[in-house]
């Protein structure tokens, strides 16, 4: 069964029996998923896209009949693909004047929440991660910890030095590039990509030595490859910037980038700590090699992405003819509109027409 609606666009996102393996796994694969993490997730999807969703698409809720039933692009009034560049400023800031002339924002029904995750876990699973976090503190090191224990752990100055050269290049890049975001804001996002995420993912258990956690995402990392799916703080960082900086598109992506990649290169780089620690490399080769690796393949995607935009036409367009359409790029477009052009106060805020999906975070006081 495939459980991710990315794959069932095809079929208004009911889901289809499938047997492509990309599509099975592409949120994470069932072999190594416990089978209450898989069946929660079922469970999750069956109540929200096989009942809810129909339900609300044909009582023609938030005028959903008017659209797909789920689609990654945002629309206006006349059903056709926002045109974002009538409500923009040329400093790219958002004109509400040309915003009430031209249409209001209208989004298919493929919504999810994150907020109630974070209250559930609050409620539920408080007690459980300080007792963790204490309990680490005094843990006795494993036989993999003993034996990686002859190789020099990596100082925490290489981590202090690595972060102090990208905080000052994130600066010079807000300051110095048009792109309305403060300083502050880039410090919070950063905040949020580091706090958030060990409260969210540390409801789960812990697996590894001490000697191997040391940061604060390492717990993260551990405890989601116990439960499986990783909890994604998009949503959380695209709400509060866009309450915080109201109608900064580019404010917005920056922000959201910094916030949700901080936390999910910290689990990439944990996760291949951990691998690295029970097949007994160096930490200090291990540490290089994510470094360099980094830089190579940062380099080399955006030389590629640069080559692709100039030499194939109408990239990432939907209509597109060799289906160079990026879905995932326009999915980070639409989510610039909602939350960073026209922003959640005029679309989730008391009296707007999304106010409703506001109920997710009620629901979860209630669980």
């Amino acid at each position: 069964m495939c459980l991710n609606v990315h794959c069932s666009l095809g079929v208004k996102g009911m889901s289809i029996i499938t047997f492509d393996w990309a599509q099975i796994a592409f949120i994470g694969s069932p072999l190594a998923t416990p089978w209450w993490a898989a069946a929660n997730v079922f469970m999750g999807f069956v109540i929200f896209y096989w009942i809810a969703t129909p339900i609300l698409y044909f009582t023609n809720v938030w005028d959903s009949l008017y659209m797909p039933i789920q689609s990654r692009l945002v629309y206006d009034n006349t059903l056709n693909e926002y045109d974002v560049n009538r409500v923009l400023t040329p400093e790219a800031t958002f004109n509400k004047a040309a915003y009430d002339a031209y249409s209001p924002l209208f989004m298919s029904l493929a919504f999810a929440t994150i907020t109630a995750t974070l209250t559930h876990t609050f409620l539920y699973f408080r007690n459980q991660i300080m007792k963790q976090a204490r309990r680490s503190l005094r843990e006795q090191p494993d036989i993999h910890a003993r034996l990686m224990s002859v190789y020099p752990q990596v100082p925490d100055w290489w981590y202090l030095i690595l972060f102090l050269m990208m905080f000052t290049l994130g600066v010079i890049s807000i300051e110095v590039w048009p792109t309305h975001m403060p300083v502050w804001a880039f410090v919070v996002a950063l905040l949020i990509g580091g706090v958030p995420s060990q409260l969210v993912l540390g409801q789960r258990s812990r697996l590894c030595s001490i000697h191997l956690c040391r940061s604060m995402w390492h717990d993260s990392s551990d405890n989601e490859s116990a439960s499986w799916p990783q909890v994604s703080i998009c949503v959380i960082s695209e709400l509060i910037i866009g309450y915080a900086l109201p109608g900064r598109p580019i404010a917005m992506m920056m922000f959201k980038t910094w916030g949700y990649n901080t936390m999910l290169q910290a689990l990439n780089f944990t996760n291949d700590f951990k691998l690295g620690h029970y097949m007994k490399i160096p930490p200090r080769e291990m540490f290089w090699c994510q470094v360099i690796a980094a830089l190579v393949a940062g380099t080399a995607q955006l030389g590629v992405q640069s080559w692709m935009f100039s030499s194939i036409p109408d990239m990432c367009l939907s209509d597109q003819q060799d289906g160079f359409t990026c879905p995932t790029v326009q999915t980070f477009g639409s989510a610039s509109i909602i939350w960073g052009v026209v922003g959640p106060k005029y679309q989730f805020s008391p009296g707007q027409r999304y106010h409703g999906t506001q109920s997710f975070r009620v629901e979860a006081w209630g669980a």
